[in-house]
């Protein structure tokens, strides 16, 4: 398999457990495109000792949203950094209306032949069902599910930090974060909708299913061979 239209920029969008970051490594790894995860980006801002990044923590430390203009200073950093010449997939960004119009002159620069949304439906109560059952590192922040060997030794594979169950990970208050990424997010997937710019997948099944399918609609979509 090969990109058709390179460089591309590739949004992945899905809810809480809905499996995107999964997937965006592996299309990054066939198609040789670099992934920008806007989790790890705050993240590890968050923990930097510099003004921007002091602003950053501001909001991190109390659960609150970055705010859009902090946000895309934050994946310009990124981008400035990286090789974009082939293209990025990039993790749930933009994720309002607002973000739309700032990602886009951030992007223009880059000449990419195709910008397209990949949405991982999955319904409210898997996405609940799998949160509430997994793991994460304290460190960095990878998730575990029940059936692997990480979740079971209680150790992280990437950093060897101590898996735990995060205090916000209960029914009610995902049943909250999932009513207020709905709310934001739906409008974005309807303006890529409306420039028949979207691809919209199951993402219920199993992992290499659901990729599968991925792999499918960008055959039909004429971006890869």
């Amino acid at each position: 398999m090969k990109l058709v239209k390179k460089p591309i920029c590739i949004i992945i969008y899905g809810a809480q457990a809905s499996g995107k970051g999964t997937q965006a490594i592996k299309i990054a790894d066939d198609f040789n495109l670099q992934v920008i995860t806007t989790g790890d980006l705050i993240r590890i801002a968050s923990k930097k000792n510099n003004k921007f990044s002091q602003k950053i923590k501001k909001y991190y430390n109390i659960g609150k949203l970055i705010p859009d203009k902090l946000m895309i200073k934050l994946i310009q950093n990124k981008t400035d950094r990286i090789n974009m010449k082939k293209g990025i997939i990039i993790d749930c960004f933009p994720r309002n209306v607002a973000q739309i119009k700032l990602f886009e002159n951030l992007i223009k620069n880059y000449n990419f032949k195709q910008i397209l949304a990949i949405y991982l439906d999955i319904k409210k109560e898997t996405s609940i069902k799998r949160i509430s059952n997994r793991k994460v590192c304290r460190k960095c922040q990878t998730s575990y599910k029940p059936m692997g060997e990480s979740y079971k030794t209680g150790i992280c594979e990437k950093c060897g930090g101590k898996l735990i169950v995060r205090s916000d990970d209960n029914s009610e208050t995902l049943k909250k974060r999932l009513d207020s990424y709905y709310k934001q997010t739906m409008p974005v997937l309807k303006y890529f909708e409306k420039n028949n710019n979207l691809l919209k997948i199951n993402g219920e099944p199993a992992i290499e299913s659901v990729y599968k399918k991925i792999v499918n609609k960008l055959k039909q979509k004429g971006i890869i061979l």
